[in-house]
């Protein structure tokens, strides 16, 4: 166990190890319920992706998996690998200058061989992934939404949106500029009628689901 600790410590692992740390604390949380699932959803472009994981080379396959799992698959075998390099280098008990040039060489072949390994994981995911519609903005429009704030207005207002999943998101809303009396408080129930591109908000408008159709008539 002590051996362990002093490898994790210890150069080249101790440059995965802080990350490893984090990644597992990340995963807990998720798994926990205290970070939305929205860090898992795949509403970012392929060139997000790319731009999170930095300059590697990523496949196709690769883009479309959350650039999270992604990364957290690269730590964790990278971790590894440069653990079960160390101690194999440690068995040679390379001296000096020595040393240091075979650590380096475990830090580069740690890194190139668990990205590899990583793209081997994620290429069946990501024709998983490749095949699940992508969430836009535009799927809200047409569904109703609660009013957060204290009040709506043309310039600011939030609301909160739940899907079918029984998730739920917080949205920027605003009444139109032009519209009739419109009036809107916390807790009222608004219709999503437009998605403002400019401004990048909803529009919407009271709706009252008290309201039923009139019975049929006899």
């Amino acid at each position: 166990m002590n051996e362990m600790v002093d490898i994790s410590l210890s150069f080249p692992t101790v440059l995965f190890s802080f990350a490893f740390i984090v990644v597992v604390l990340f995963w807990l949380v998720v798994l926990s319920g205290m970070l939305s699932t929205d860090v898992l959803d795949t509403d970012i472009d392929a060139n997000n992706h790319a731009s999170v994981i930095g300059i590697l080379p990523v496949t196709k396959a690769a883009k479309t998996v959350p650039a999270t799992v992604v990364l957290s698959l690269w730590i964790v075998l990278a971790w590894f690998g440069s653990v079960a390099g160390t101690v194999l280098s440690r068995e040679f008990d390379f001296p000096g200058l020595a040393a240091v040039l075979v650590s380096l060489l475990v830090l580069v072949a740690a890194s190139v061989a668990a990205w590899i390994l990583t793209l081997f994981i994620v290429w069946p995911l990501g024709r998983l992934y490749g095949h699940a519609p992508a969430a836009s903005r535009h799927d809200f429009v047409g569904k109703t939404c609660v009013i957060r704030t204290q009040t709506v207005g043309n310039d600011f207002g939030q609301a909160e949106i739940t899907s079918t999943d029984g998730s739920s998101a917080i949205i920027p809303v605003r009444i139109d500029e032009n519209g009739d009396g419109e009036h809107l408080v916390a807790g009222d129930t608004a219709l999503i009628y437009e998605y403002d591109h400019r401004g990048e908000h909803f529009l919407v408008a009271p709706f009252d689901l008290a309201i039923e159709p009139d019975p049929p008539v006899r």
